[in-house]
Order: structure tokens, then C-alpha cells, then sequence
């Protein structure tokens, strides 16, 4: 399961609590760092802001190049989350399959 951005080292549980503060991807990520280092943690950062999964299994290269672009276009938008892991979902989520 993955939990946490590793190049930051922050939770997605903070992702989600700043999330459901109001503020935006692209005003987390300038907050906490997140999806600025290698780049792995921003389709499970998706995950979290779409679902309010905060421990999410591993995502298949096509479920993270999926979301990776969802997550650019959220960014370049300086996009509100929305979904319902803005508004407090669950810890589970992802699409359980396996890279």
C-alpha cells in the first residue's frame, strides 16, 4: 500500500486534511512539497483528492499515467480537488492491481 509521498515524506492523510480545508492541488503541493520531487506520488496524490483513499494499492502504469494527466490538468488549472474525498471518503481506494 502506498501512503505518502517518499521524496517529502508527507502523509496522505495531510493531503487530504489540507484538501479538505479548501485549498487547492496546486496550493498543497506549493504547502507540502508534494509532487514536486520525482513525480511518483502525484496520481496516488489524484487518488486521494478524487476518493479520500489515503493507503492505496499499488496503481498499474496505465491507472498512474491516467490520473498523472488528471492531476497536470488539475494543476494547471490550479484546480479545486472536488470529488468526494474532498469532502472526507474513506482510507481505501486505488484500482488494487498491481505495476
Amino acid at each position: 500500500m502506498v501512503s505518502r509521498c517518499v521524496c517529502h515524506r508527507v502523509e496522505f492523510s495531510e493531503i487530504k486534511r489540507l484538501a479538505q480545508e479548501g485549498l487547492s492541488i496546486a496550493e498543497i503541493s506549493e504547502r507540502t512539497k508534494c509532487c514536486t520531487g520525482c513525480g511518483l506520488c502525484r496520481a496516488y496524490v489524484y487518488v486521494v483528492l478524487t476518493t479520500g483513499a489515503t493507503s492505496i494499492p499499488v496503481l498499474s502504469r496505465g491507472a498512474s499515467a491516467e490520473y498523472d494527466a488528471r492531476l497536470g490538468a488539475m494543476l494547471a488549472g490550479g484546480g479545486a480537488p472536488g470529488g468526494p474525498g474532498a469532502a472526507g471518503g474513506s482510507s481505501g481506494g486505488g484500482d488494487g492491481s498491481k505495476a
